[in-house]
Order: structure tokens, then C-alpha cells, then sequence
């Protein structure tokens, strides 16, 4: 059994951590979800093992949640609802302002999640599996 992560961040810093982690993630649209009862948001991803890639294949990747707690609002922008099937890609998780975090992705989507404070959890769900393929960005910071 491999090692799983469970991070929490309630500080901006600690938040970079879990961006860490996460960059390059996939996510169907319809495994993302605001909770307003329960004042959370989640969205589970496919999420490439950085912590324990090397230099070579095989690589890992994993299903991991994010989740936050706290949750007042949460907007979106260029985000197709019409395509729940539509994947999602990670580039990077940002704080935005004192109370809210962007979870922006590629083509442009944004996810702003309004929480205050700020109480952000990564889960690894289940077993990690192996691939050959490894996230690649170039020198201008994007994916390749």
C-alpha cells in the first residue's frame, strides 16, 4: 500500500502546499459540487503524484478530493455546465483575496470559491496507478 496524502491548509502558505499537489489534476465537471447546506465545496480529481515522480516512467497518478469548508459562495467563469462530462484540467490554485481561492483552469475556466476562513482539505482516495505519461510545461510556465 503506498503512502496517501491528507494535507489541510487554513493559511495562504499552507494553501501553496496543496496547489503543489494538485497542479495538473482532471476533473469531470460533474465531480465538482457546492454543498450550500453544509456551506462546502469538493471536486474530485485524477491527480498526478508529484511528490513521488522521478525523472522516468512509471509514473503515479491518483483520485484525490479537494474539498472547503466555510464555503459562502462559489462563482464560475467559462465553465461549459451545459457538458458535464467536460474535463477540467488544473493548471493553478491562487488565493484571490482575503476570503476566496481560484481554481483556474485550462481554456480559461475559473472557479472562485468564497471561504472565510479559510479551511481547505486534499484527500487521496484509494490506490494510486501506475503511467507513462508525465505533465510537461514550458519555460513560459504552460503546459506542454
Amino acid at each position: 500500500m503506498s503512502r496517501q496524502l491528507k494535507l489541510r491548509a487554513t493559511s495562504v502558505e499552507e494553501l501553496q502546499v496543496i496547489a503543489a499537489c494538485i497542479q495538473d489534476a482532471i476533473a469531470p465537471l460533474s465531480d465538482m459540487t457546492w454543498m450550500r447546506d453544509q456551506n462546502r465545496f469538493a471536486i474530485v480529481f485524477n491527480r498526478f503524484r508529484w511528490e513521488c515522480a522521478g525523472d522516468r516512467p512509471p509514473f503515479e497518478r491518483t483520485h484525490a478530493m479537494l474539498s472547503f469548508q466555510n464555503v459562502r459562495a462559489v462563482h464560475t467563469s467559462n465553465v461549459d455546465r451545459g457538458r458535464p462530462d467536460g474535463l477540467l484540467s488544473l493548471l493553478t490554485m491562487a488565493p484571490a483575496d482575503d476570503a476566496a481561492v481560484d481554481l483556474a483552469f485550462a481554456g480559461g475556466a475559473t472557479v472562485r470559491v468564497d471561504s472565510e476562513p479559510l479551511d481547505c482539505v486534499l484527500e487521496d482516495l484509494g490506490e494510486p496507478w501506475p503511467t507513462v505519461w508525465r505533465p510537461e510545461h514550458g519555460t513560459d510556465g504552460g503546459a506542454a
